[in-house]
């Protein structure tokens, strides 16, 4: 649940950031050569903003969130699991090779899982 949390509150902080991105990815150029569409970060805000509110920087947030929310929550709790294993479930003997090799563990798992 925590992990799950965790990457909500991700999620939610960078949205905006990758909405804005997705909208200048989007910007097309004509066959000679000028933009068709916003060419900067002000201009993609101000008319996502002038839209739409701040509501335009959020939307599609939910249906991210919820494919975001178990993605995480596996990676972090196997991860964690996969380290008190490792170690012989005591964190002071942990090395930086378990470390390692519970991360890559858990990445296998999150592209079987996910």
């Amino acid at each position: 649940a925590v992990g799950g949390t965790a990457g909500v509150i991700g999620t939610v902080s960078v949205f905006p950031i990758d909405t804005v991105k997705t909208r200048l990815q989007l910007a097309t150029c004509t066959a000679t050569g000028s933009t068709h569409g916003a060419t900067g970060i002000t201009a993609v805000v101000a008319d996502v903003w002038s839209r739409s509110g701040i509501r335009g920087l959020y939307r599609g947030l939910p249906a991210t969130a919820l494919g975001t929310m178990p993605e995480k929550a596996i990676k972090l709790g196997v991860n964690d699991f996969l380290r008190d294993v490792l170690c012989g479930y005591d964190r002071s003997k942990e090395t930086l090779e378990n470390q390692m090799a519970a991360g890559a563990l858990t990445a296998g798992v999150q592209v079987v899982a996910t």
